[in-house]
């Protein structure tokens, strides 16, 4: 219990030695500037500050440049900015903007003072100005370099830009999740409206996404983003910016987001381009712009509009068949022999690549058939007869409960039967049917020991890319290939 004690002790004094220690090296970096500038790597480039308009850069298999989205990622100018936009940002995210000169010292000495009480480095201190150079010029390593960079970097730019235009830079470079930069992608992301239609609700929801936007997301997080709205309005009553009636009002109003069916999202080649990139470098999508990073992909334009054609008729077929328009889409095409997507797209406003649905009959080919013909239970000529069945409890049905006598395992297959998948899987066991599609990468859990997935109905579902792959393995002569959207990145220096 001693021990205890003064292990806690000794992890106080050192995270307050460290915390000290930068805090001294920032307060050293605040009154020598003009020292520390020679030693500064990082020079201001105003055409940076140019963030928004400029985009990873994606090729296609052909090395063709594929554009990110279908909506323009427009710059907007400081008069189409309503008070309210402009009121949000300052109230949350730098209330003394207008004021200092790119570095807040109070704020500094306040966040100090926090995080000692909270053992943390949770609060930050960064103005308007510093976020504009970080996001514009600097990666987001957190080291002391980065921070005098940055604290120099932001000084400068406060001698040659006046408050306005820096503000109208910080609120084009900002991200917004959901790959939307800008304060206009945004706007047109989830209100569907331009930056000068946004009233005082909407201008509070898009202050409050950029503190953590995959926390605060108000497609996939709707509750936090609506909490954070409301604290973000009450900022701006405390501040005086909208009055006790205009306050009240506006904490009652739901988020009444309106999303733009054009905006592709996650659900586009690029998109998902980009994240597969992220993912394999480690940095973000940030990085990968100041960086100078190309991406290098296997899409096929002739193959990817064709593709884009059919998913955008879904709209007319589903109002056909069920009455419901905006039904979620999507469709993947591979090469089997290099495992490369050449086609993606999808409609939807949630991010469908990762997301988990049934599989359904397309799973019975994998943990039913695949099984009994590699262990030699089963060829295409096998006669299985396809009757009333119960196992246990279990009483699977045909469709429309029809049923054809003696069938071929092949005919079975075309046809999609229900009974001879589940009698084939009970003839390959269940437990040896989840070791053998281990080798597609599928892992089913302990809940999933049971018949009922021979008819794809598993407990946590499948991700749409994980049947695409688990039939490419057929296409392949056995041989797993896992797809991907990337062929090859090159930096500035390649």
């Amino acid at each position: 219990m001693r021990n205890k004690k003064h292990n806690k002790f000794k992890k106080f004094l050192l995270f307050n030695f460290m915390f000290v220690l930068y805090i001294s090296i920032l307060f050293f970096t605040l009154f020598n500037l003009n020292l520390l500038n020679k030693f500064s790597s990082v020079s201001l480039d105003k055409n940076k500050l140019n963030f928004s308009s400029s985009v990873v850069k994606v090729f296609d298999n052909y090395n063709k440049q594929i554009k990110p989205s279908l909506i323009e990622n427009k710059n907007v100018v400081f008069e189409e900015i309503p008070k309210n936009v402009i009121n949000a940002f300052i109230s949350i995210e730098d209330k003394n903007f207008y004021s200092h000169k790119g570095i807040n010292f109070k704020r500094i000495l306040k966040a100090m003072i926090k995080n000692i009480s909270s053992k943390s480095l949770a609060e930050g201190a960064s103005t308007i100005s510093q976020q504009l150079i970080k996001n514009t010029h600097l990666t987001n390593k957190k080291t002391f370099k980065r921070k005098i960079d940055e604290i120099l970097l932001a000084k400068e730019m406060e001698k040659t830009l006046t408050k306005n235009e820096i503000l109208t830079a910080y609120l084009n470079a900002i991200y917004f999740g959901a790959n939307t930069f800008g304060i206009n992608s945004a706007s047109q992301r989830y209100f569907s409206k331009n930056v000068s239609e946004l009233n005082l609700e909407e201008s509070a929801t898009l202050a409050g996404i950029i503190k953590s936007p995959k926390k605060y997301s108000p497609i996939m997080q709707k509750e936090n983003c609506l909490k954070r709205r409301n604290v973000v309005l009450r900022e701006m009553f405390k501040d005086g910016k909208i009055t006790k009636n205009e306050y009240e009002n506006a904490i009652k109003t739901d988020l009444n987001l309106n999303i733009n069916s054009n905006f592709l999202g996650n659900n586009n080649y690029y998109s998902c381009a980009v994240n597969e990139a992220l993912k394999i470098l480690k940095l973000s999508e940030k990085d990968l712009i100041l960086n100078d990073y190309k991406i290098y992909t296997y899409q096929d334009e002739k193959t990817q509009n064709i593709l884009e054609n059919e998913i955008n008729k879904t709209n007319n077929i589903s109002k056909d068949i069920c009455n419901q328009t905006n039904i979620d889409s999507l469709g993947i095409l591979i090469d089997n022999k290099s495992g490369g997507i050449t086609g993606y797209f999808g409609k939807s406003d949630f991010s469908l690549l990762n997301i988990f649905r049934q599989p359904g009959s397309v799973f019975k080919p994998i943990i039913s058939y695949a099984p009994a013909l590699e262990y030699n239970l089963i060829n295409p000529l096998t006669q299985i007869l396809d009757e009333k069945y119960t196992c246990g409890d279990y009483n699977p049905k045909n469709y429309k409960d029809k049923y054809y006598g003696y069938v071929s395992a092949k005919d079975a297959l075309a046809k999609s039967l229900n009974i001879p998948s589940v009698k084939i899987l009970e003839s390959v066991g269940i437990e040896r049917a989840k070791k053998f599609i281990s080798n597609f990468n599928i892992n089913l859990n302990n809940k999933d020991d049971n018949l009922s997935i021979a008819l794809g109905g598993l407990t946590n579902g499948l991700k749409i890319l994980d049947i695409a792959n688990c039939y490419q393995v057929f296409a392949n002569n056995g041989k797993y290939i896992k797809a991907s959207f990337v062929k090859e990145i090159r930096n500035r220096a390649d």
